[in-house]
């Protein structure tokens, strides 16, 4: 090799160098904020709203389970979901009719468990609305499951509840 290309890649190398200090700056700048934002929002509640410390950090503990509780249910049900469709492909099949059986009474576990997670006020509405729209996706799961079950109903009127069932689990899905 010759000296333009070590000059060459010296230079490429210092630019990558430059750009991940870049980067790592930005993350660092990011997470201040983001820690300067939650000490702002504890002190208001702890000052104005008169919140004792230990139920503010108690919150934000309760708050934490919760969020990491409601990505695995999400999870789940997705996969619930998922399978009813996959399953909904031939509703004449009876393995098929048990999956859809078996799926929406998970789903009915998932929504009683969601409805008895702790949770602080700050996190109330979008539990409300996370509730609504579960309990909305296991009464189209239950009428999928009934479709299915009557054997003579069309596969035209199953798949326009699984398209009701998969609308229920997107506008649930954009609530994160």
């Amino acid at each position: 090799m010759d000296a333009p290309n070590y000059l060459f890649y010296g230079l490429i190398g210092i630019l990558v160098i430059l750009f991940i200090t870049s980067l790592i700056k930005k993350a660092f700048k990011l997470m201040t904020l983001v820690i300067m934002i939650i000490i702002g929002i504890s002190l208001y509640n702890i000052v104005i709203k008169g919140v004792s410390p230990i139920d503010e950090v108690n919150s934000y503990k309760t708050d934490i389970s919760y969020t990491k509780n409601i990505k695995d249910y999400s999870e789940k049900i997705k996969t619930s979901v998922g399978n009813i469709k996959k399953a909904a492909g031939n509703p004449t099949k009876q393995e098929n009719v048990d999956i859809i059986s078996l799926e929406s009474e998970n789903l009915h576990k998932y929504e009683e468990e969601v409805l008895s997670l702790k949770h602080s006020s700050k996190l109330k509405l979008f539990h409300e609305k996370y509730c609504n729209y579960l309990t909305s996706l296991v009464k189209t799961s239950d009428s999928a499951l009934k479709l299915t079950k009557l054997g003579g109903s069309s596969s035209q009127n199953v798949s326009s509840v699984i398209d009701k069932l998969m609308d229920n689990f997107n506008s649930l899905a954009e609530l994160k």
